[in-house]
């Protein structure tokens, strides 16, 4: 299944695009399925899920933590449970290695070596749900790419790609090639967690 598991929403506070236009998009050109990535909120992406039955188009739902190491895309979290009144602080890598156990999911670490958000702390990588690096990101140039592709292989990471689109054209830049049927946020997480997959662009592979 091809599936382009870092998509961005209105419900990001950098981006504007339509629920019901990202999934139309998504359908349109061949992807199976596409996860929707927020910007530090699951809960507001909700609305997403509607768009995806009017047009018969699986949408799974993850987000992207902004940490003190760098982005994180987290799989398995249902509720903005790590957040605090009035608080905007960067989440620790502590308490994103707690959020993940907690909920038996999934973390793959985002573009590690895109300028002003490069990933600093390898030692988090052995954290067994720390299962892959985003090595084919459309938002990266290709040699961004090429370094995290190299760090994947130093660290024996599973790699995933995902376009991190914040416009409609962006989407389906990059997915991942997953060996099995998904059809829920579960067969996702278990699916990265075996590390079967493959990160792809339209352009080239990063494998």
């Amino acid at each position: 299944m091809k599936i382009d598991i870092h998509v961005h929403s209105m419900f990001s506070y950098d981006c504007d695009l339509d629920p019901r236009h990202l999934v139309r998009r998504g359908k349109e050109i061949g992807l199976d399925a596409l996860c929707i990535t927020d910007h530090n909120t699951v809960e507001k992406s909700a609305p997403v899920l509607e768009a995806a039955q009017e047009i018969d188009f699986l949408v799974l739902r993850g987000v992207e933590l902004s940490t003190t190491v760098g982005h994180i895309l987290l799989f398995g979290v249902t509720s903005d449970c790590w957040k605090t009144p009035y608080s905007r602080s960067k989440l620790p890598p502590e308490a994103v290695l707690d959020l993940v156990d907690a909920v038996s999911g999934a973390a793959v670490i985002a573009h590690p070596f895109k300028p002003g958000y490069q990933f600093h702390t390898p030692e988090i990588l052995e954290h067994p749900r720390v299962c892959a690096l985003e090595t084919c990101n459309g938002q990266c140039l290709d040699g961004q790419n090429l370094q995290a592709h190299r760090m994947a292989q130093q660290y024996c990471m599973a790699e995933t790609g995902g376009s991190d689109a914040h416009l409609l054209h962006e989407i389906g830049a990059c997915y991942t090639l997953f060996d099995r049927a998904i059809a829920s946020e579960r067969d996702l997480i278990e699916a990265l967690l075996t590390g079967n997959v493959l990160g792809k662009s339209m352009k080239k592979t990063y494998l």
